[in-house]
């Protein structure tokens, strides 16, 4: 987890990286991160609560991908 923060910190503060293919992994690193923490927070919970946080993860992992440039552009504009 320490590394994903790592590189998120690294996509926020070079700009060089931030085309298209580095937005892309900017993307994935959110999810893993977010899988990752519902995986530590949640291991042995089976309810409705991780059906819809893992459904949430899913649908941002979608809407990431189709609207990577303009979601993407205007968090790391700001």
């Amino acid at each position: 987890m320490t590394c994903l923060v790592i590189t998120l910190i690294a996509f926020f503060k070079v700009s060089e990286i931030r085309t298209q293919p580095g937005q892309n992994n900017m993307a994935l690193t959110i999810n893993l991160l977010l899988a990752q923490l519902m995986l530590l927070v949640g291991v042995d919970q089976l309810d409705y609560l991780s059906i819809i946080l893992n459904s949430l993860q899913g649908i941002f992992l979608f809407w990431s991908f189709i609207l990577n440039k303009s979601v993407l552009n205007k968090l790391m504009l700001s």
